[in-house]
């Protein structure tokens, strides 16, 4: 690497790195907003398992027998549970309480609750939930109680059946049929239904497109950027007037709009990253499958071909953007003219987002296939699976591209359209 190359690759990332737009929108912000977003989302899950898990319950036992002291035992049982037990109490009086005293769910248990469950009719339990600030840590506060309830059902369900039948299995009683579900994963079978199979792949699905759409957005308007700067402040025809190659200066301003993307991608990535391990908070709550126990994991081969992937993918996007920008006239316009290529990147993004490619029709694969910034969405999908032959005809297709668009872009910079070419999207008045 030659002197001068330095130098001008140095100068490109310095001044790419000052301009405050830059510096500010996909630099600081990223990392200020998705440390806001996780923190907050933390902090959201934590009231939400703490309303779930260390309930605060008012009851109302207008019963006062056998049941509805075994149900209330059973509730004390919980050492996590905060009761306070009113005993035959209207309930506007318990509802005041509960307003002023915090008690999000009220239970009332009427009377002949006891008589009732015993002569074997419907016995029912009221559960108030009390939305004062309509968060959901309220609506989750009742979880618990209706467990319980559910728990005693069962309870008494078992006790009538075995006084009737003391040889009977209720639970087979009950549910005569049991159905074990299996996944099948890239040929081994996992003992996990495929709704969490699901859950995970939709997760995982909306990373990767969303990950890619920003990247590529903000690598764009770095590299427009840097050309436009040039042409709008006059310095261009002054840096072309150096004793330099002109593929030297393309290259440097090419290399540095990677460096900058590089940096803003890394600050996107581990803010998101930090951001969806928000959600990881609600796992005590429900129970929460990983994809490491099911074999949704990437291996480091697949990791470096889906790095290739999305290099490849940043590389021809800032390509693209310099061949574009260089006929604006202005940073201005040159935004204006990339914003005309964003379509390249939104579609295959939101398409795929929740879509299989294979799924659709025919001509719509076909379109999707020739926008390059496919490849690295269903090459996240393929490295999960191991299919490492689709990544590489990905990676094959977006190199040819990429190739194409470098040759065009170095005949650009060769002759004197890179200071003369003008693209005027002004439409002129008819006298």
């Amino acid at each position: 690497m030659s002197n001068a190359f330095r130098t001008l690759l140095s100068k490109e990332v310095k001044e790419t790195l000052r301009d405050p737009k830059i510096l500010i929108g996909i630099i600081i912000m990223p990392m200020i907003t998705f440390g806001v977003m996780g923190f907050f989302m933390q902090l959201s899950f934590k009231s939400i398992k703490e309303a779930a898990l260390k309930p605060r319950m008012l009851i109302i036992d207008n019963d006062l027998n056998t049941y509805s002291q075994f149900l209330i035992s059973t509730l004390k049982s919980n050492t996590n549970a905060t009761l306070k037990i009113f005993n035959r109490t209207a309930l506007s009086n318990g509802l005041k309480f509960a307003e002023d005293h915090n008690y999000p769910i009220i239970m009332v248990i009427p009377e002949n609750f006891t008589q009732n469950v015993t002569l074997g009719l419907q016995a029912k339990i009221e559960l108030y939930t009390l939305f004062k600030r309509l968060s959901l840590s309220e609506g989750s506060a009742a979880s618990m109680p209706r467990a319980l309830i559910s728990y005693l059902n069962s309870y008494l369900v078992d006790k009538k059946l075995k006084s009737l039948a003391p040889n009977i299995d209720t639970k087979i009683f009950l549910s005569p049929i049991k159905t074990v579900n299996f996944s099948i994963i890239k040929g081994r079978i996992v003992n996990v239904p495929p709704e969490s199979v699901v859950n995970i792949i939709t997760s995982q699905s909306l990373t990767m497109p969303i990950t890619v759409l920003m990247v590529l957005v903000f690598a764009m308007q770095i590299s427009a950027s840097s050309i436009a700067i040039e042409k709008e402040e006059k310095t261009l025809e002054t840096l072309l007037t150096l004793p330099v190659s002109r593929l030297s200066i393309l290259g440097s301003k090419l290399i540095s709009s990677i460096i900058v993307a590089a940096i803003g991608s890394s600050v996107y990535l581990i803010g998101y990253t930090y951001y969806l391990g928000s959600f990881s908070s609600l796992s005590t709550i429900e129970t929460s499958i990983s994809a490491e126990k099911i074999g949704l994991t990437i291996t480091p081969l697949g990791f470096t071909l889906l790095g290739i992937s999305l290099f490849l993918a940043i590389t021809s996007a800032l390509v693209l953007s310099i061949v574009v920008a260089v006929y604006a006239e202005d940073v201005r316009s040159a935004q204006t003219l990339i914003g005309y290529l964003y379509f390249l990147i939104f579609i295959p993004s939101f398409a795929l987002m929740l879509t299989d490619i294979n799924s659709l029709p025919t001509p719509m694969k076909i379109i999707l296939y020739i926008i390059p910034y496919t490849h690295p969405i269903i090459a996240s999908k393929a490295a999960l699976l191991e299919d490492y032959l689709t990544i590489t005809y990905g990676i094959i297709y977006m190199a040819f591209f990429s190739l194409i668009l470098l040759y065009i872009a170095s005949r650009m910079f060769t002759t004197e359209k890179v200071i003369t070419a003008k693209l005027s999207l002004r439409f002129k008045r008819k006298i």
